[in-house]
C-alpha cells in the first residue's frame, strides 16, 4: 500500500473507462478538491472504480447516465 490521490487514479483511467461503458450511457465524473491522499494499492482502486461502473452500465441497459462522484 502507498500514499494514493484518488483523483489521479481517477482521471488517468477516465478514458478507458468512458471505452468500457459505451456510447449509449453518458458518464460525468464529479471530482471533489482537495482530497486528503489515501492509503491504499492503486490497482485495487482502479478494480473498485471499474467494477462499479460495469455494475452501474448493468443496471441500465436502456442507457442513461452513470456519476462517478469522489468526496471527503
Amino acid at each position: 500500500y502507498q500514499l494514493q490521490d484518488l483523483n489521479k487514479i481517477v482521471c488517468e483511467n477516465e478514458s478507458m473507462l468512458r471505452r468500457l461503458i459505451g456510447d449509449e450511457i453518458r458518464v460525468e465524473f464529479d471530482l471533489g478538491k482537495n482530497l486528503p491522499l489515501i492509503m491504499a494499492d492503486q490497482s485495487q482502486i482502479e478494480q473498485v472504480i471499474l467494477n462499479l461502473l460495469v455494475n452501474a452500465r448493468d443496471a441500465t441497459p436502456g442507457g442513461g447516465r452513470i456519476r462517478l462522484e469522489t468526496r471527503c
